[in-house]
C-alpha cells in the first residue's frame, strides 16, 4: 500500500511538471488522493458542470418501443422504469404495449410497473425485480467490474430464496454448484464450533462454486430471517460463454485479489 502511495505521488509530481497550466486543474484531481466530493468539486471548478439533456417522454417511449437500434434490453427496461415513474395519462397504455415485448427484462418491468400503478397507496416495491437485483449485484465485489447491461443477464438467472433463522444452506464438505448473495438478513460462516464471521446484505458466498465445482470449505447458516439470491453454476457458465464482458470483469477482480495477497 505504501509503495502504491509513493508511485501515485511520483505520478502526480510528474504530471504537475509536464502538463500545461490549463490542463493541470482538470487532470490532477483524477490522480490525487482526494475524497470523492472534493474530487468532484475540483473537476467541476476546472471543467464546469456537465451539461446533458434530460430525455423527454417521447424519447423514452421510442427507446422502450425498440425504436433505437443501439439500445440494449437493459437500456430499454431502465427507460421504461423512468417513464413509469414520471406517470402521465397514457402510462397504462404504454406499459400494456410492452407486456408482449421480445425482451424478458422489458416485459418484467412493464408487468411490475402495471401492478404498482394498481396498488398506489399500498406498500409495493416500485423497482422491478431485475433492476433491483442489478443494483444489489453491483455491491458484490466479484461483479464490481461488470457493466450493468451484462449484469442484468446475471440478475435474470438469479433465483430468490427465503430462509428462517438457524437454517444451513451451505454445508462444509459438500460439492458446491452455486453461489449466493445476501439480500436481507444476517448469516454466519463456520466450521464446527469455529466461526469465521458474520455477513449481511451485498455479501457473496461460495462464488467460486459458480465457476467450478468444488467442496465447500465452510458451512453457512442464517442468524435471522434471510433472503438470498442463488446463482446456479450451469446458468452462470452459460452467461460467461455468451457474455465475455462478465468473464473479463470477474477476472479483473480476481487478479486484484491475487495482487493484494502478493
Amino acid at each position: 500500500m505504501a509503495q502504491g502511495g509513493e508511485q501515485r505521488a511520483y505520478a502526480v509530481e510528474l504530471l504537475d511538471n509536464l502538463l500545461d497550466p490549463d490542463l493541470k486543474a482538470g487532470v490532477l484531481p483524477l490522480f490525487e488522493t482526494l475524497e470523492p466530493g472534493e474530487r468532484a468539486k475540483r473537476l467541476c471548478a476546472a471543467l464546469g458542470k456537465p451539461r446533458c439533456s434530460t430525455p423527454d417522454d417521447g424519447d423514452l417511449a421510442r427507446l422502450t418501443a425498440g425504436g433505437c437500434d443501439w439500445a440494449s434490453s437493459w437500456t430499454r427496461a431502465c427507460a421504461l422504469d423512468l417513464l413509469a415513474r414520471r406517470g402521465g395519462d397514457d402510462l397504462g397504455r404504454r406499459l400494456e404495449a410492452r407486456l408482449e415485448d421480445a425482451d424478458a427484462v422489458v416485459r418484467e418491468t412493464a408487468r411490475h410497473q402495471l401492478t404498482w400503478v394498481e396498488k398506489i397507496g399500498a406498500h409495493a416495491e416500485r423497482l422491478p425485480p431485475t433492476l433491483s437485483r442489478v443494483l444489489l449485484l453491483r455491491q458484490v465485489d466479484i461483479f464490481a467490474e461488470t457493466p450493468d447491461q451484462h449484469l442484468a443477464a446475471v440478475a435474470e438467472v438469479a433465483v430468490g430464496v427465503g430462509l428462517g433463522a438457524g437454517e444451513t444452506f451451505i454445508g462444509e464438505g459438500e460439492e458446491g454448484h452455486s453461489m449466493y448473495v445476501v439480500v436481507a438478513g444476517r448469516v454466519e460462516a463456520h466450521s464446527g464450533e469455529h466461526v469465521f464471521g458474520e455477513f449481511g446484505p451485498g455479501t457473496s458466498l461460495g462464488e467460486l462454486a459458480a465457476i467450478d465445482t468444488e467442496k465447500r470449505s465452510a458451512s453457512v447458516t442464517t442468524l435471522t430471517q434471510t433472503r438470498l439470491l442463488r446463482i446456479e453454476q450451469e446458468a452462470f457458465k452459460r452467461i460467461l460463454s455468451e457474455r465475455q464482458e462478465v468473464a473479463r470483469g470477474i477476472l479483473r477482480v480476481l487478479v486484484r485479489r491475487l495482487r493484494r495477497l502478493g
